[in-house]
């Protein structure tokens, strides 16, 4: 079986599931892997004219989600940038990572907060639920911020300094 993994694996928290696919994999030989590269934040734009028998990817984007859905083998998405999809969907609990986030921070004695999330990110907005939701029942104070991305951003200094505007 030939299976694409159609995101970025070098890439935060991807790079402990796609060492996990290759290690599970090494016990199942009827697998191979069509790689379209380990910072290929656009992989699932290859998929276009490839035939194999399924793909794990990252939709991220409308244009993703539409090459995905119009893909006619199996495709396991490991994105929760888009809320619904017509595939599976393997994520993590963004709302409860929201919230054991507030909690410690709580714990720590800290007594104001600020979230500051990615503007057209499910996973941003439902990790920010998550932390709000802990911070409200807590009755502590919370100021939100939504940004557009930070790639740009070379320092922390830079990207303090835009969310500050």
């Amino acid at each position: 079986m030939q299976i694409a993994l159609a995101f970025p694996h070098e890439h935060g928290t991807v790079k402990g599931l796609y060492k996990g696919i290759m290690e599970y994999a090494q016990d199942f030989p009827i697998f191979t892997f069509r790689h379209t590269g380990p910072n290929d934040i656009h992989g699932v734009e290859q998929l276009k004219y490839w035939k194999g028998d399924g793909a794990i990817v990252s939709l991220n984007s409308p244009q993703a989600l539409e090459i995905a859905n119009s893909l006619d083998y199996p495709v396991v998405n490991i994105s929760a940038a888009i809320k619904e999809t017509k595939h599976t969907n393997v994520i993590i609990d963004h709302f409860e990572i929201g919230s054991a986030a507030a909690e410690h921070l709580a714990s720590t004695g800290i007594t104001s907060f600020g979230y500051i999330g990615l503007k057209d990110r499910w996973y941003s907005k439902r990790k920010r639920d998550g932390f709000c939701s802990f911070l409200k029942k807590s009755g502590l104070p919370i100021q939100e911020i939504f940004i557009e991305k930070i790639s740009n951003l070379k320092t922390e200094e830079e990207a303090l300094s835009s969310i500050a505007k």
